[in-house]
Parts: structure tokens; C-alpha cells; sequence
């Protein structure tokens, strides 16, 4: 039999950093996370290991002690990252414009990168994404509570790189378009702008990352909110397409590269985006140099890269869920049970509730069905909503070819309502608790990677037992 040691280790030092990280943030000192985390990776180990040798042992040994060094890292990373910079000054690049809360901010970068936050007032009310400003302004520190929940803006800004927030903006002057990634975004948004309404608020959703409120609402209300966010599930038909273009020999790798990276950047390099981007790369690598990769591990890799990037990824909700699905997706594809294939949209549902539950406000019945309908169907609906909007990006309307992509989204409106009428929310939010979808996930990826049943089921138990410690 094989073991995790053998097969995933960057997903093990992945998850021994993540728990370092969840226990600092949760108020333990760095000492006893860095103990608990190096116990949780030591017990996962012996208990996948079915015989020992010197090698092995050496290799585990030294596994144990990178991530003890790994996780020190990343939490220099943080103690040393806060800004202490009281204003700045110079030229800025409008990366995102968006609503927040009651207010409408800009997130901006710097000439060295950095990136800033700032309230739209009467005299930015035309600024646009791409468009370059200069100004001066104080700095003060980003919020780390909400008044009105636990949610803090800190770690969701920080996880996009944002170090603060600007504040009595003077001397603003507006220096036009940017030669950039954001004025072409900034072009496609205004080119779809013509299109019906759900036509352009889906395809700005997936080209483009932007999320119409009245759309998020309803896609909220049926379960789906991940069709709308582009995540693993929107890279891979990114890559499927590709393929098909360019075939699978090395060139239209190199092709299908370019693509991948390309829709990454468009749609707004989300979390979830470039985690699904990497991992991706990653496999695309392998089969290049004729090394076909280990799709769990690659997992690893990506999100150890982007660790190494920015540590505060790890807080971002949306990051978190591409995790977690792509680890049980690739589980449930290995795992080679036709059983497990059948009920797989039950035990992603199962598996993502304790993340999704608290911002819904329960666990909706409804979800589950139209969950399991939604990516073979929307596979379709997302090939017409694609068909329609290239003409109109390239200029060209085609009313007549935008027709039938907005009747399909109006079709499956009506019977998503209709469906959510008849099973309306019935469990409460922490109806599946998260030691037990902890459990479940550390089984299936022992299962995956061939450990004995016995040995699996002691693994969902560590895993259920790490869940309710950290």
C-alpha cells in the first residue's frame, strides 16, 4: 500500500502551515501552534505508514521540520508586513472599483506595487478601472472587526494586498488610461454594457469577475453562488476550450498556457483563480516534460505557492473553498467508486456547508438538487451566454444570437424559484459540523492515495480529532 508521505507531501506541509495559521489567529502563541501543528502532521504520518525504513524515516523527519520552518515563515511574514507608513504620495493605478457596503471604494497600487484602499467622494465619481491618478493622502490602518459581525475587512483586504486605506485625499488629478491588464477589463465591461441584462451579468461575471447584486441575490437564494465567483470549475472549461483550439501536443500546451494565465488576469485573479490556475500549470508542466503530475500534491504546491506570495490568503473565503473542493473533487475522482461518483454533489454539499452555512443563514434543501443539475447545465447555458458576447466585444451585435442565451438563464429562473419554493431552508446553520466534514474530507483523500480502509478511517478520525482542536 502507498501513504501520504509518499504521494502528497506538499499537500501535508500545505495544511501543517494553514493550521499554524488558524491557531496564531485564533490567540495561541506561535510556540504551541507550531507544536500542534508538527503533532497533527507526525500523527497523520505514522498513521498512514504501513512499514518504516531508514529513508523513510529521514524523509519524515525532515518533512516535519520544513514545516516547523515553513510556518515560522509565514507568521514573520505577518508580524512584518503591517504598514507603518502615516501618508503617501505619487501616481496610482485604479485596479478595482466596487461597491463596499454603503460605499462605493477604489482599490489602487502604487509605483512599487503596493496596494491602497479609497472612499469614491464628488471628485472620483468618473474615475474607472485602469484609469492612472495622482494624489496625496494620510494613511490609516484597515479595520480588523466588523460592527455588525466577525467578518474583518483587514484579512479580506490584506488577502488582495491592500496595506490601508487612504484618507483626506489632496492634489487629485486624473492622468488618464493606464496601458494595462485593467483599461482592457475596463474595455470588455463597456463593450458587454449593451448587452440584455442576464446575458451581460453572467458573462461579466465570468469574464470578468464582476458580480451584478441582483444576480448575486438570486444565485444566492438557489445554492449557486460558485457559478457566478470563476473558480476551478470556470478555469477548466478555460482549458478545455483551450485544448480544443490548440490541441494537446507541447505546443498547444504552451498555447493553452498563454490562455489559461490570460482568462486568469481577465476575470480579475481572484483566489480561487489562481490557485485552480496553478495547480493547472502545474499538471500542464508535467505532461510537458512527459511527467504526469499527482493532481493532490499539485493542490499542494499551488497553495504553498501562494502562501509564499502572500500568507494572507489563507483568511479569504473564497480561497478557502477552492481548497476544499478541489482536494474532495480530486479525491472523489481517484477514488474510483462508482458509488462515491454518484453521490458526489451530496458530499460536496456536505463538505462546503460549514463555509457557506453562516453567510446564507442555514443549510437550504433546495441547494442540493440544483447543485447537482447546475454544472452540466450550466455548462450549456455559459457556451451561449460566450457565443453571444464575442460579437459584441469585437463590436458586432447579433441581437438575434443574444436571444436565445437570455431565454435559457430566464427559463432556469423560473424553475430554480419554483424549486426553491418547494424545498425551502430546513436545517440550521451548523447542522453538518466541521469536525465531522474534516473527517469525511481526510478520508476520501487517504482512500484516494490507495492507505489501507482501516488506516483511512483512523485518518478521518485525526482529522475530525485536528477540527475540533484548532
Amino acid at each position: 500500500m502507498d501513504s501520504l508521505l509518499n504521494r502528497i507531501p506538499a499537500l501535508l506541509l500545505l495544511q501543517s502551515g494553514a493550521l499554524s495559521l488558524a491557531a496564531v489567529a485564533s490567540g495561541l502563541p506561535l510556540w504551541l501552534a507550531l507544536f500542534l501543528s508538527i503533532c497533527a502532521l507526525s500523527a497523520e504520518i505514522l498513521l498512514s505508514e504501513e512499514r518504516w525504513y531508514a529513508r523513510k524515516f529521514c524523509f519524515a523527519l525532515a518533512l516535519a521540520v520544513l514545516s516547523g520552518v515553513f510556518s515560522v515563515f509565514l507568521q514573520l511574514r505577518f508580524e512584518g508586513e503591517p504598514t507603518s507608513v502615516k501618508a503617501v504620495s505619487g501616481r496610482f493605478l485604479v485596479a478595482e472599483r466596487r461597491q463596499w457596503g454603503e460605499r462605493e471604494v477604489l482599490r489602487l497600487t502604487d509605483e512599487r506595487g503596493a496596494g491602497w484602499l479609497l472612499s469614491i467622494d464628488k471628485g472620483l465619481q468618473d474615475v474607472e478601472e485602469g484609469d492612472e491618478l495622482s494624489l496625496e493622502a494620510s494613511v490609516v490602518p484597515l479595520r480588523n472587526t466588523s460592527s455588525r459581525s466577525s467578518f474583518s475587512p483587514r484579512q479580506y483586504w490584506r488577502a488582495r494586498g491592500v496595506q490601508g486605506e487612504l484618507r483626506r485625499a489632496a492634489r487629485v488629478e486624473k492622468r488618464g488610461k493606464s496601458l494595462s491588464r485593467h483599461s482592457f477589463r475596463q474595455y470588455l465591461r463597456t463593450r458587454l454594457g449593451t448587452l440584455p441584462y442576464n446575458t451581460r451579468a453572467l458573462a461579466a461575471a465570468v469574464l470578468l469577475g464582476d458580480r451584478d447584486a441582483d444576480l448575486r441575490e438570486d444565485y444566492r437564494r438557489w445554492g449557486i453562488s460558485h457559478i457566478l465567483a470563476v473558480s476551478g470549475w470556470h478555469v477548466g472549461l478555460a482549458l478545455m476550450l483551450g485544448c480544443l483550439i490548440f490541441g494537446g501536443g507541447r505546443r498547444g500546451l504552451l498555447w493553452c498556457s498563454l490562455l489559461l494565465w490570460g482568462y486568469c488576469l481577465t476575470s480579475g485573479a481572484s483566489m480561487s483563480a489562481v490557485r485552480a490556475s496553478l495547480m493547472v500549470q502545474i499538471g500542464m508542466l508535467g505532461l510537458y516534460w512527459g511527467h504526469p503530475g499527482r493532481a493532490l500534491n499539485a493542490i499542494g504546491v499551488a497553495g504553498i505557492a501562494m502562501f509564499l506570495w502572500n500568507p494572507w490568503c489563507f483568511f479569504d473565503l473564497g480561497w478557502q473553498l477552492s481548497v476544499i473542493a478541489a482536494i474532495a473533487v480530486t479525491a472523489l475522482q481517484k477514488s474510483r467508486s462508482a458509488l462515491l461518483v454518484v453521490f458526489s454533489p451530496l458530499v460536496m454539499w456536505i463538505l462546503t456547508s460549514p463555509l457557506i452555512a453562516p453567510l446564507a443563514g442555514g443549510v437550504y434543501l433546495s441547494s442540493l438538487p440544483i447543485n447537482a443539475m447546475a454544472s452540466a447545465l450550466f455548462g450549456v447555458i455559459l457556451f451561449a451566454v460566450l457565443a453571444a458576447a464575442l460579437p459584441w466585444i469585437l463590436g458586432i451585435r447579433l441581437f438575434w444570437l443574444a436571444w436565445p442565451a437570455e431565454k435559457m438563464m430566464q427559463i432556469w429562473a423560473l424553475a430554480a424559484d419554483q424549486w426553491v419554493e418547494w424545498l425551502p431552508q430546513a436545517l440550521p446553520v451548523r447542522f453538518f459540523p466541521v469536525w465531522l466534514c474534516a473527517g469525511v474530507l481526510f478520508f476520501l483523500v487517504a482512500r484516494a492515495e490507495k492507505v489501507s480502509l482501516g488506516r483511512a478511517v483512523l485518518l478521518g478520525g485525526c482529522g475530525a480529532f485536528i477540527a475540533v482542536i484548532f
